[in-house]
C-alpha cells in the first residue's frame, strides 16, 4: 500500500504488522514439529517406509563412529529413479546433547539391480565423529556413544498425513 508524501505510519498500524508477522512466524513453526520415534518404529516418508532398526559404536581409523542400521519396508518409487539413498542424502543429520551435527549418510547393503538402480532392503550409516566437522559446536562434549544421540530425517516428499521431520533416540 503506497502513502502520500508528508504522511506518517501511526503506531497502531506497526503493532498491527509486528503481530501479524508474529502470528505467520508461528503458524510456520507449528507447521515444522519434529514428531518424536523410537528404535524400530515405522517411518512413513515420501515413497518409503522404513525403521531405524539399530545403532551402536565403532571406529574408522583413529575416529569414533556411530553405525546406524535402516530397515526399508516399503520402496514405491518408479523405476528409474531416486533410490532411498538418494532421496535422503542431504536430509539425516545426527545431533547430541552439545547440539553438535553429523550428517548421515545411508548406503544400501548387499544392493541388488533391479527397476534401473540399485535396490536394498537394508542400509547402513557409519557416522564419523571428527571433532573439526563444521557442525561441531563443542568438540570436548562430543557424545560417547549412540545412546546420547538423535538422529533428525528431514521428509523428501512429504504426503499430507506423513511427518515433516523425524528424531529418533538411539538406545
Amino acid at each position: 500500500m503506497f502513502r502520500q508524501p508528508g504522511t506518517s505510519v501511526g503506531l497502531p498500524s506497526i503493532v498491527a504488522g509486528l503481530l501479524a508477522g508474529l502470528l505467520a512466524g508461528g503458524l510456520l513453526l507449528g507447521c515444522a514439529k519434529t514428531e518424536e520415534y523410537k528404535i524400530g518404529q515405522r517411518i512413513d516418508m515420501g515413497p518409503f517406509s522404513f525403521r531405524v532398526v539399530g545403532a551402536d559404536e565403532g571406529r574408522w581409523s583413529s575416529v569414533r563412529t556411530v553405525n546406524i542400521l535402516f530397515q526399508l519396508d516399503r520402496d514405491d518409487t518408479a523405476p528409474f529413479t531416486t533410490d532411498f539413498w538418494e532421496s535422503f542424502v542431504y536430509r539425516m543429520q545426527l545431533v547430541d546433547e552439545a547440539r553438535n551435527t553429523f550428517p548421515v549418510d545411508p548406503k544400501p547393503v548387499s544392493p541388488v539391480y533391479r527397476g534401473g538402480r540399485q535396490r536394498s532392503s537394508q542400509y547402513r550409516a557409519e557416522v564419523r565423529l571428527i571433532p573439526s566437522h563444521e557442525g561441531v559446536r563443542d568438540a570436548a562434549r562430543i557424545g560417547k556413544d549412540p545412546r546420547a544421540f538423535r538422529l533428525i530425517i528431514d521428509n523428501p516428499a512429504a504426503a499430507a498425513d506423513q511427518p515433516r521431520r523425524v528424531s529418533v533416540q538411539l538406545r
